[in-house]
């Protein structure tokens, strides 16, 4: 019996920034308030990595209909720009110009469906999101819909990121305005408490006797989003969105991009997904000299190897030497994505 596949396009949506780039830094300054906006060099440092991205997109989803790099007047410096498949998209291609510049990634989020010429299916990556082994189609969408976890989670304040905490919570407000949780889960109990979801399905089950929803844990990986979706939630909640979208950092009022994987789950628009696909990397909690253990033994497909301001200098020197050195190992030839390296010119 043969094999059914996705026969739509699928694109890929990653965001990047040189946090290091004196212009960027110049400009962000001028805007930067001085109250606390969880706005922390590790928001924004480079790690030297990103064209591993390409390198491990090309070998791992080849079959990827196009990549759009959204970026803030910058690019790479190696990057290929002229490969067919890839499109830079800079802020001002799809963001209003009244909400210029921004340095608030959710602001960012909430309007990628804006992006000129972006397929209806899409995943969505930051720059600390990396494939590390092959992926197919199926793994972010069946049958034209989204493959994710449905997880209940725990509200709670106690997240080290308070203002990420408060997002969180502002999301859960606007689910529940619009969807009923006992009428989404029973209609759908197999969905909502499923074998993939391993463990994951320890948070659901605590927080199922409540009548609404508690809060979402995301996993922190590559996302399957339909345009659609951002369509119907811009419509039903245009004013708090736009408030978002016009905050140049991030802001205790704001929502962010959980708000659309949540409509989808709430809409049951969607198929499970084992969470053994990916895995979140929270490197301040890594030893220097254990990375390379970990990313070696890993058996997942998706990492997101995830930055903190709780990281000092030397240890970030220390791991971004170990992420480079795994990376070139596992992915050591140039993609198309790259520009021809002096090696390759002189052989051609």
């Amino acid at each position: 019996m043969k094999r059914k596949t996705e026969s739509y396009p699928i694109d890929f949506v990653v965001l990047w920034v040189d946090g290091s780039d004196p212009k960027w830094l110049a400009k962000k300054k001028k805007y930067q308030p001085e109250i606390d906006v969880n706005n922390t060099a590790a928001r924004y440092r480079e790690w030297g990595t990103f064209k591993y991205w390409f390198r491990a997109v090309e070998k791992y989803a080849p079959w990827v209909n196009h990549i759009y790099l959204v970026t803030d007047e910058q690019k790479p410096e190696w990057l290929n720009v002229d490969h067919p498949k890839l499109t830079i998209v800079d802020h001002k291609d799809f963001l209003e110009p009244q909400n210029l510049p921004t340095y608030n990634t959710s602001a960012i989020e909430l309007n990628l469906h804006r992006i000129p010429n972006l397929s209806e299916h899409f995943v969505y990556f930051n720059d600390d999101v990396f494939l590390i082994n092959d992926v197919k189609p199926t793994d972010f969408f069946k049958n034209g819909k989204p493959v994710e976890i449905a997880n209940i989670n725990a509200a709670t304040g106690m997240d080290g990121n308070q203002q990420f905490a408060k997002m969180m919570f502002n999301d859960t407000l606007l689910i529940n305005r619009h969807f009923n949780k006992n009428t989404v889960v029973n209609r759908h109990i197999t969905k909502w408490l499923n074998l993939k979801y391993g463990s994951f399905n320890i948070r659901t089950l605590s927080q199922i006797i409540y009548p609404y929803f508690t809060g979402y844990k995301a996993q922190h990986i590559s996302v399957p989003f339909l345009k659609s979706t951002f369509e119907k939630v811009w419509k039903e909640e245009h004013d708090l969105l736009e408030e978002t979208s016009s905050h140049k950092f991030r802001h205790p009022n704001d929502v962010n991009q959980y708000i659309f994987i949540q409509w989808q789950l709430c809409e049951n628009e969607f198929y499970p997904r084992s969470k053994n696909i990916g895995k979140l990397i929270k490197l301040e909690q890594t030893r220097s000299n254990d990375l390379l253990k970990i990313l070696l033994k890993s058996k997942n497909h998706i990492v997101c190897l995830n930055d903190s301001s709780y990281m000092d200098e030397a240890k970030f020197q220390n791991l971004r030497s170990e992420l480079i050195k795994y990376f070139s190992d596992k992915l050591p030839e140039e993609s198309a994505f790259e520009k021809a390296s002096i090696s390759q010119k002189k052989e051609e």
